[in-house]
């Protein structure tokens, strides 16, 4: 079927009085590292909510290629979720599970595999990620960039078209940071796979997108390729590019 196409138009939504997203249009396109950035609070993650249907917009559409999404049934949105995968900042594994059955997991769900076909795929996929030896381990047992890699590991066993990451190098140190960063692009360049990443990772974000959408004031105010942003001399995108305290979006936190 191949990478959608993501669409956005007029996107809103508000919590009370408070309006996160106000008409915000976004193309996402395929087979492509596309980065969402933008201070905290600014409204990336209810965007990427609003993406894989896990809240519902105030008004405004979400396109997979043809298909409209927004208001959609939970239905319809679990079988456009069988085509991509979500990756949490804390990697989301399950404590009581080992880190094979972890991997496992969405083939006895969505596939009704045995647990020996489970078990040779998940095998699979984490040796492509240096990770076989903890198959049998549990999650407490390691580190979190492992964490990382065995979360990544079962979001890739379902094949998927489109991966989602949130905030994916959040509490971790650079040296961590730069191994998740080389397995976002490691996994694009053996799978092909759009990947959506919402960051607040300045450096990551200039080095591995093919695309980079700031959001701000609810709404995007740049879209472009990394050049685009180092050449804009927009004060929002400089004052977030750049770090400084002061400037149009007040003290960043």
């Amino acid at each position: 079927m191949g990478a959608p196409t993501v669409t956005v138009k007029n996107l809103a939504k508000s919590f009370g009085r408070a309006q996160v997203l106000a008409g915000l249009d976004l193309v996402i396109e395929p087979s492509r590292i596309n980065f969402i950035i933008g201070q905290s609070g600014g409204g990336k993650s209810v965007l990427l909510k609003n993406l894989v249907g896990l809240m519902t917009p105030d008004q405004g559409e979400i396109w997979y290629d043809q298909e409209q999404m927004a208001g959609r049934s939970l239905a319809d949105w679990n079988r456009l979720r069988l085509r991509m995968a979500f990756l949490f900042q804390d990697g989301a594994l399950f404590d009581s599970l080992s880190v094979g059955e972890n991997v496992g997991f969405p083939l006895w769900i969505h596939q009704r595999a045995t647990q020996a076909q489970a078990a040779q795929k998940a095998l699979a996929r984490l040796r492509e990620l240096d990770m076989a030896p903890a198959f049998h381990h549990r999650p407490s047992d390691l580190s979190a960039g492992e964490k990382k890699r065995v979360a990544l590991a079962r979001a890739l066993i379902m094949e998927p078209e489109i991966l989602f990451f949130d905030e994916p190098t959040t509490g971790l140190d650079p040296l961590l940071s730069e191994q998740v960063d080389d397995l976002i692009k490691l996994t694009r360049a053996q799978t092909g796979a759009t990947m959506v990443v919402v960051s607040h990772d300045i450096p990551a974000t200039l080095s591995l997108a093919d695309r980079v959408a700031m959001v701000y004031g609810g709404r995007i105010i740049l879209s472009g390729p990394p050049e685009e942003f180092r050449r804009s001399s927009d004060p929002v995108v400089r004052q977030f590019l750049t770090g400084e305290a002061n400037g149009p979006m007040g003290f960043l936190d």
